[in-house]
């Protein structure tokens, strides 16, 4: 992943960190989704797929 697409994935995660839409879930759950379509257009599912591939991350770590 090059660093432009990197910081869009992270500015993604923030803003659905900050306005409470993404809280440490370890799944996208329909509340999430919900939450996304209410606050964004998403319409190529970019924000479903910043999730999961934090989550990905994350298991990296473990």
């Amino acid at each position: 992943m090059g660093e432009k697409s990197a910081k869009q994935y992270n500015n993604r995660l923030e803003n659905m960190l900050k306005y409470g839409i993404y809280d440490g879930e370890t799944s996208v759950t329909p509340e999430i989704i919900e939450k996304i379509h209410q606050k964004y257009v998403n319409a190529s599912g970019e924000y479903q797929r910043t999730i999961k591939y934090y989550l990905e991350y994350r298991k990296g770590l473990l």
